[in-house]
């Protein structure tokens, strides 16, 4: 008889039934899905929560007077953690913690959402990491200082004061806290006799704890007065609570140019400490008080047809969500600088150096060749502000040319 090819094995193979698939299948069945370690879990919770944060800080913010303790973070943590969440996995297998595909791809969504939502808030400052596009400043550019000079010369000697306010040699000097601190309230001074001295060939002007200096004419003054008194105070000095903001009209070759000196509220009373019971108070006053005086200075920026630069202290950081778009003209300087991650305030108790709460912005008829933020010789807490600028005469407007503040 003749054999199938194949022999007898084909034989039996092909009517032997295949059931390899179907043992793969059942074996595919039976093996449990590998379990999230408790620090997959970790990860994934901390992912998760960030986000969260982030999302709640956007809603938020600037709408409660309960998460301005949020909002004194320092900025640079929107970068950081996001950053070390995208990090974990990596982390973690290097302590034997092999997290799951699936887990992996959810916390690096996590991780690049939260930074894309959080990372305008970081203070990181991304003209510094590009190429310098500034064009060099022409010879007859404005040099302009703002400054912060914290009670004026009430810690430091008087001389000392002048001497570096002489040593920048700036054409326009744009300074706040003109005032002594005492009692917990602020106190007025009158230092004009020595300005004068001090400043023979330049124009002063003064609104409460506002200085303007000027080497060019100042045509016009308006101080920016909110109509009524906070309720947070400490004194019976009427232009300190309802001043903070003053405009100077300044003319500049044949153009005009509006000078807006800039001192916000503080958010928190840092002299009175969270177990005072007018620490909290003052914080649900500040966020009103604060609120009254930007929306001031916007009215104020969107009647002025004039070139701007509005510059000062606005004791606010890039994480707090309050301050408004002053104005769709104007553009913050900080194009200008080269530091990655411009800060303007130290920590009085051990110098740290976080918080950028110094800013300038100017419209689009004045170019900023310059823009740094300069040791202040332990005179102050906040850095000095310097701006080499100059104003395009093509854009520039003269007296009249819009309705102008009246002096004051």
């Amino acid at each position: 008889m003749t054999q199938p090819e194949g022999g007898l094995d084909t034989v039996a193979d092909a009517s032997t039934p295949d059931t390899t698939a179907d043992e793969t299948t059942v074996d595919d069945a039976a093996t449990p899905r590998r379990r999230w370690c408790r620090g997959t879990w970790v990860a994934v919770a901390l992912a998760a929560t960030w986000l969260g944060l982030v999302c709640l800080h956007l809603l938020i913010s600037g709408r409660w007077w309960g998460w301005t303790f949020v909002d004194l973070a320092p900025p640079l943590i929107f970068a950081v953690v996001p950053l070390l969440i995208l990090a974990a996995p990596a982390v973690l297998r290097l302590v034997r913690i092999r997290m799951p595909a699936r887990a992996v791809w959810w916390v690096a969504a996590t991780a690049v959402v939260s930074l894309l939502l959080g990372g305008g808030m970081s203070g990181i400052n991304p003209h510094a990491l590009a190429p310098d596009r500034t064009s060099p400043a022409p010879p007859d550019a404005l040099q302009v200082l703002a400054w912060n000079v914290e009670y004026w010369d009430q810690r430091v000697a008087t001389d000392d004061v002048y001497a570096y306010l002489h040593s920048q040699q700036a054409d326009i000097y744009l300074l706040q806290e003109y005032l002594y601190w005492v009692d917990d309230g602020p106190q007025q001074i009158d230092e004009l006799e020595r300005l004068e001295q001090e400043f023979p060939d330049y124009e002063i002007a003064i609104v409460g704890e506002l200085v303007t200096i000027s080497r060019y004419p100042i045509v016009a003054e308006h101080a920016i007065r909110l109509p009524s008194r906070p309720a947070a105070q400490y004194s019976d000095w009427d232009d300190y609570w309802q001043v903070k903001a003053q405009r100077t009209d300044i003319e500049v070759g044949t153009g005009l140019l509006s000078f807006y000196n800039i001192h916000a509220p503080t958010p928190i009373d840092v002299e009175a400490g969270p177990f005072a019971g007018r620490f909290y108070q003052y914080i649900r006053d500040a966020h009103e008080w604060r609120a009254d005086v930007f929306d001031a200075l916007a009215a104020d920026v969107a009647d002025n047809c004039h070139p701007m630069v509005v510059a000062g202290d606005f004791n606010t950081t890039p994480v707090m969500q309050q301050v408004p778009t002053l104005d769709s003209r104007l553009t913050d300087a900080i194009s200008a600088n080269r530091s990655w991650y411009p800060v303007t305030f130290a920590v009085p108790e051990n110098g740290l150096r976080l918080w950028r709460l110094d800013h300038a912005y100017t419209t689009d008829e004045v170019t900023v060749h310059e823009y740094e933020f300069l040791d202040q010789e332990g005179l102050s807490d906040h850095a000095a502000q310097r701006l080499v600028l100059s104003l395009d005469e093509a854009g520039s407007t003269a007296v009249g040319d819009c309705a102008d503040p009246g002096s004051e």
